[in-house]
């Protein structure tokens, strides 16, 4: 979690003009002199360029935004100096005193105490108003720091109940009678199973809430079924992917079925082969994208249940991910499509 303590973390600095955040002694001190400094000589430039045209015209009007200028860089110090120096140099260069240093108007003297107050009240207005803003910026940073180890936390939990339940199914099939039974639970247990190493590929980041990188997410799970499938054996698993967001759960669905079409094609699309390879590619055209699994196997067999209820459950994810999902099989390979409609934009 970030710190919320006297050091302001730089993405809390006020509009990011704070030059004196995370520095003490005599570099904070430079700090607020040199925002000071910077402030009165944009005063002074302005007050030249003014001069040009309307010399001497309303002396102390361009304090003003000198002086929030140098709160907001320098803080209360920097403003206050800033404040000093800004009306010494107006008063020296706008008002026409005499040798004695008295005011020529009466009324000067009047005008420079009221410039003098409203100016110091401006100094406090500033620092109150930043210091208000950057307590809320904090205060929302430290908000999303424990909403970000919520998420996590959650995310962490649901992989372990996920593994918890597959444990408990496969416990269970050991203790089945029914070859049937067996088989469907087994089934079951490493879908599940499956589902939970998914999910390690659909973990909350910091910035990505309700849409995922469908392209990253290609890539990163297509090295872990490489590991897990293929490690050692002939088959190769390829990827290629376009840079895709779409929302967390439609990404979902598309890794569960990636994952189960992977699996299928290595263990079933090579059988008598002594090598292979299936190939995972992403698309994108606009609002649109075209998702594809391809393998250059022996081909779809003669329709079987196990076949059927494999189809269910690809057409289940599909419809989940809002997809459309269409296949071709021959005895040169097969091809798994899902086109996606209505993504987000970049």
């Amino acid at each position: 979690m970030r710190n919320s303590g006297l050091a302001t973390p730089r993405e809390t600095r006020f509009l990011h003009l704070d030059f004196v955040a995370d520095r003490t002694g005599w570099r904070r001190v430079a700090s607020e002199v040199l925002a000071a400094v910077v402030a009165v000589g944009l005063v002074a430039l302005l007050r030249a360029i003014i001069d040009i045209w309307l010399p001497n015209t309303a002396p102390y009007a361009l304090a003003y935004p000198g002086l929030l200028i140098a709160t907001l860089m320098g803080r209360l110090r920097g403003g206050l100096i800033a404040w000093v120096l800004a009306f010494g140099y107006l008063w020296w260069i706008g008002i026409n005193h005499g040798p004695d240093y008295r005011f020529a108007d009466p009324l000067d003297l009047p005008r420079t105490v009221i410039n003098l107050v409203v100016g110091l009240i401006v100094v406090m207005l500033a620092e109150w108003a930043r210091a208000a803003a950057s307590s809320l910026l904090a205060e929302r940073e430290q908000r999303l720091s424990e909403r970000d180890l919520l998420l996590a936390e959650f995310d962490h939990r649901l992989k372990n109940n996920l593994t918890i339940l597959a444990s408990l199914i496969a416990m269970q099939s050991r203790d089945a009678e029914n070859p049937a039974v067996v088989e469907a639970l087994g089934k079951t247990s490493a879908r599940i199973a499956s589902m939970g190493h998914t999910y390690d590929h659909l973990r909350y980041r910091p910035g990505e809430i309700t849409t995922v990188d469908l392209g990253l997410l290609i890539e990163s799970l297509s090295k872990s079924l490489e590991g897990l499938l293929i490690d050692g054996s002939p088959i190769k698993l390829v990827s290629r992917s376009a840079p895709c967001p779409v929302d967390r759960d439609r990404a979902s669905a598309l890794a569960l079925l990636i994952n189960e079409l992977v699996t299928n094609a290595v263990k079933h699309a090579f059988v008598g082969r002594d090598q292979g390879t299936v190939e995972i590619c992403l698309d994108r055209d606009g609002s649109e994208a075209m998702l594809s699994v391809t393998d250059d196997g022996v081909g779809i067999p003669a329709e079987s249940p196990a076949g059927r209820q494999g189809m269910r459950l690809l057409n289940a994810l599909a419809k989940m991910a809002h997809g459309d999902l269409f296949v071709s099989s021959s005895d040169t390979g097969t091809r798994f499509e899902v086109r996606l409609r209505d993504l987000p934009a970049n």
